[in-house]
């Protein structure tokens, strides 16, 4: 098996025995403080500027980001696409009037061309935990997915990563220094862009890269 297949494979069992054992909430998609959701969504979603857009939540789980957006901007387009099957069968139960893609982008890239451009897109905890693997290998998988989501997001893009500067690092989680992701977004992505660390204490940030 190759490096990405079982990447893929290992994150949807995970993600499924998150959703098994807490069910429809916040720790069934891995985030286990409850309290973090409003901040955590306020940070990405800070760079959409109106309601009348299209929004891609990359890695929507069951759906969350739609819901608390919904009561913020009212209308808009929103698109959801994941990894893990019943997170995706669940979103669509629950929203039947928006779109849900299942699959991985980097091996059927016929998935974003059905989706097409967006104006917005938001990457939440898609990057946060590597599991076994190592910071190489997920911080390779980052830099791609990253790439592809920009090549389709026509204003600007947002994803969140675990911050370096900690008491403690923990082995399943991705810490990544601040420099090293300005470094590829600024070579790689766009020279505008901004950092926002203030809602996660020095655990948690938010990036914002911006086109226009």
């Amino acid at each position: 098996m190759n490096k990405h297949k079982e990447m893929i494979e290992k994150f949807v069992s995970k993600y499924e025995e998150f959703y098994n054992e807490h069910g429809d909430s916040s720790a069934g998609v891995g985030w286990f403080k409850a309290e973090m959701t409003d901040p955590r969504f306020e940070a990405l979603t800070s760079h959409i500027k109106n309601n009348e857009c299209s929004v891609l939540d990359f890695g929507c789980g069951l759906g969350a980001m739609r819901e608390w957006m919904l009561d913020r901007l009212g209308n808009f387009d929103y698109i959801g696409i994941d990894i893990t099957p019943n997170h995706i069968e669940i979103a669509k139960q629950k929203y039947p009037d928006c779109k849900f893609f299942l699959g991985d982008i980097l091996t059927d890239p016929s998935i974003l061309s059905e989706i097409g451009p967006v104006d917005y897109s938001v990457l939440c905890g898609v990057f946060t935990m590597k599991i076994d693997f190592s910071n190489d290998d997920m911080f390779e998988f980052t830099k791609k997915v990253l790439k592809e989501i920009w090549s389709m997001t026509t204003k600007s893009m947002s994803f969140n990563l675990t911050s370096d500067l900690v008491d403690y690092k923990k082995d399943v989680l991705m810490h990544v220094p601040f420099d090293k992701i300005t470094k590829f977004v600024n070579d790689e992505l766009s020279r505008n862009f901004e950092i926002k660390a203030h809602y996660g204490g020095s655990y948690e940030y938010s990036v914002i890269v911006n086109r226009i």
